[in-house]
């Protein structure tokens, strides 16, 4: 899959792509990434897409994952940087966000790029929680990363809780639409 990037003058910026074959409209691509560092000797990265819906609470779908070490996890980042485009990443410690910001080639386009820190409360039992409620109620669709969870499931189960605990404290932005001027005659050109 490759996302599109659209930032139309005076609009809220957004990514569309294909997903399961139907056209999808997203405000915001989030990158969950649990680096293999502290002990570790596997990570994952998990991407998911905010589906572009004013006004409504936030819906989730995956789009892509992976887990492996850390030449897996690294080429697995600027590829899905440049393919999908995201605009977010959320780790799970400072010092994984300081990492981050070291590796080559994740500046890309005129997208910018913010990278985060995950609230230490996703961590906890309510953090699982909130998954949980999350995929009880429809609103995060994990089916692309079945894969990745089966296999990694303590890890991958981080990394979402980081991106719906992230995501819950920092709702997207929509811009308003932007009043037009309204139609009429300029002052002082009555006479003239």
């Amino acid at each position: 899959m490759i996302m599109g990037w659209k930032n139309p003058h005076g609009e809220t910026p957004y990514f569309f792509g294909k997903v399961n074959s139907v056209d999808r409209k997203f405000i915001r691509v989030i990158t969950s990434v649990i680096l293999p560092i502290s002990g570790r000797q596997r990570g994952v990265v998990i991407v998911m897409a905010e589906s572009y819906r004013p006004g409504t609470p936030m819906d989730l779908i995956a789009l892509a994952a992976k887990a492996g070490p850390w030449k897996v996890i690294e080429d697995s980042l600027v590829k899905y940087r440049r393919d999908l485009k995201f605009d977010h990443i959320v780790t799970d410690s400072e010092e994984s966000r300081h990492l981050i910001r070291r590796i080559p080639g994740l500046s890309y386009g005129q997208i910018p790029m913010l990278i985060c820190t995950a609230p230490k409360t996703a961590f906890t039992e309510a953090g699982r929680q909130r998954v949980d409620s999350l995929v009880d109620q429809g609103r995060l669709h994990l089916d692309a990363i079945k894969h990745v969870l089966d296999v990694e499931g303590e890890l991958g189960l981080r990394a979402l809780a980081a991106v719906v605990a992230w995501g819950s404290e920092h709702p997207a932005f929509y811009r308003k639409a932007s009043s037009k001027q309204p139609e009429g005659t300029p002052l002082g050109t009555v006479g003239l």
